[in-house]
């Protein structure tokens, strides 16, 4: 599959590009991108953290629900932002940053996060891999003496998908990967502990022979498919998951 390395990007919602932009202004497109339906625009903002600031960052668009600031870890120390690694979305309890556009500025209480690499699928491409949304996969990546195997990386499977390993820049780097770089998928995790669709509340489900024990990495996915999580019967959560479920606002008693 294709490797995407993502460079540091900004998605914004209605409100706070019309603050950072002007009234009524809409997000104009320079490029598309590979994933359906989205676009490399030509706004870019400043970022500003304590330690300094990042100009021309590019806002990626359409619109989305929430605004949200992706870095790499370098980005993020050269700013002095401590910008933790979470799925796209997942953003309760990330880093605060400031953001400033020609219209105005805005100080976000969080939002920065360093996105955690994750492989997009298509629905085709996902039937035939046997890959759901939230599973976790193993991929050889990068080529030569910087070869590496990476673990746990997300799954995105949906309509709206193509299929697409996301990377950042630092990592790009540690893998000496670049533009036509390739992975291949070597071995296929547990699944992210809810499956299906979004929006509902994903309770821990026994595995054959035993309880399944849900660990704070399980929740991430979770997080990031739009579930919540709670006890079930035949299972143990474990106390970092469950601090890690109530980070993200997803802990139900």
């Amino acid at each position: 599959m294709p490797v995407a390395v993502s460079n540091r990007h900004i998605h914004l919602c209605e409100a706070d590009i019309h603050r950072l932009f002007g009234p009524k202004h809409q997000l104009t497109s320079d490029r598309p991108i590979e994933q359906p339906g989205q676009f490399a625009a030509h706004e870019r903002l400043r970022v500003v953290g304590p330690a300094g600031a990042i100009a021309d960052v590019r806002v990626v668009g359409p619109a989305r629900k929430a605004t949200q600031v992706e870095l790499a870890a370098s980005d993020a120390k050269a700013i002095g932002v401590s910008a933790p690694v979470r799925p796209s979305g997942a953003t309760v309890g990330s880093a605060p940053v400031r953001l400033e556009g020609p219209a105005g500025a805005i100080d976000l209480p969080g939002g920065a996060i360093i996105a955690a690499r994750h492989l997009h699928v298509s629905v085709g491409d996902g039937a035939r891999m046997g890959l759901s949304d939230g599973d976790r996969v193993t991929l050889l990546i990068g080529s030569g003496d910087r070869r590496a195997t990476v673990h746990d990386v997300l799954v995105r499977l949906g309509k709206r998908h193509a299929t697409e390993l996301h990377v950042d820049t630092d990592e790009a780097r540690a893998y000496g990967v670049g533009r036509g770089a390739t992975a291949v998928l070597v071995g296929r995790g547990r699944g992210g502990g809810g499956g299906g669709g979004g929006g509902g509340r994903a309770r821990a489900m026994p595995n054959e022979g035993g309880r399944r024990v849900v660990t704070e990495r399980d929740v991430e996915a979770i997080a990031a498919a739009g579930q919540s999580l709670s006890r079930g019967p035949g299972c143990i959560i474990t106390p970092a998951a469950i601090d890690r479920a109530k980070a993200f606002g997803i802990w139900r008693e």
